[in-house]
């Protein structure tokens, strides 16, 4: 699950706030992953001209549910 929102704390800049919620045993290395998600933006941001600041949260979900019951 990703979804974006603008942030609660604004002082003198606007961030965006990009929240990743993923199953946590699907992720080997949650530093690794970070810093890919961390570097694709980066690489988007210069090669499209988005100079806004972002924040980015990874968070592993430890979920459990039953479908069907």
């Amino acid at each position: 699950m990703v979804y974006g929102r603008t942030s609660e704390i604004k002082i003198n800049v606007h961030p965006i706030e990009i929240w990743v919620s993923m199953s946590a045993h699907k992720i080997e290395d949650v530093g690794v992953l970070l810093n890919t998600l961390k570097e694709t933006l980066a690489a988007w941001k210069k090669t499209s001209g988005f100079h806004h600041p972002i924040n980015l949260t990874l968070i592993p979900e430890p979920w459990k549910f039953e479908i069907g019951i």
